[in-house]
């Protein structure tokens, strides 16, 4: 019996329908097969990116990513304030 290091673990969310365009066409301009296949590469890249510790024997992020991130996680918060704000007003 073979063991393998991996798993599958299945994420789902919504996206806006603009979003999912943008996604398909990041995925023809770079070369992804499929949107999974860019999803996972990104969930990579941010795990590399959030726990340092544990790929100190690969190569760092160049400061371009790490600023993206940092951007995201920005726009997320702001976002994430606004929604639970409003939930807790009804």
């Amino acid at each position: 019996m073979t063991v393998t290091k991996y798993r599958q673990y299945c994420v789902q969310c919504y996206l806006h329908r603009d979003e999912i365009a943008k996604l398909d066409a990041i995925v023809k301009m770079f070369g992804f097969r499929s949107k999974y296949q860019l999803l996972q590469c990104l969930l990579r890249m941010y795990l590399r990116y959030a726990d340092t510790t544990a790929y100190e024997d690969e190569a760092p992020l160049s400061r371009e990513i790490e600023e993206m991130f940092d951007e995201l996680m920005e726009e997320h918060e702001k976002e994430r304030a606004y929604t639970t704000d409003r939930r807790a007003t009804r």
